[in-house]
């Protein structure tokens, strides 16, 4: 089984389908968020109130998954595989565009984009 750690966003119910296309039945997909509806989400998707992962007990759930995947890191999912990483689970980072804002260079930014960034 997969378990997949997502935002609210409005690519995820077009990712479900594509990986239940490709592994049917094997997927199981988690937003973490302290909202009681989904802004984008269409799909039922399980929630967990990020509070839950002040526990450590929490982290026994995620034991039973042959791969955790990460859509979008954010400090949750960071804590996540912090707190397994003496474990045998098997991650997988799937970035999007924020992920790797603080990576390009700002020189490559114009003199307005600039000004706007600080």
């Amino acid at each position: 089984m997969i378990l997949h750690i997502v935002p609210d966003d409005k690519f995820l119910d077009m990712a479900y389908d594509i990986f239940e296309k490709v592994f049917p039945k094997k997927n199981k997909f988690l937003v973490i968020t302290s909202k009681n509806r989904f802004t984008y989400i269409k799909n039922d998707f399980e929630k967990m109130h990020p509070i839950m992962l002040l526990f450590k007990n929490t982290y026994k759930q995620f034991l039973k998954y042959d791969c955790i995947v990460l859509h979008y890191m954010d400090a949750w999912k960071e804590k996540i595989v912090y707190e397994l990483k003496d474990t045998d689970v098997k991650f997988i980072w799937i970035g999007w565009g924020g992920d790797y804002y603080d990576l390009i260079d700002r020189e490559l930014y114009d003199n307005e984009t600039k000004k706007i960034m600080n």
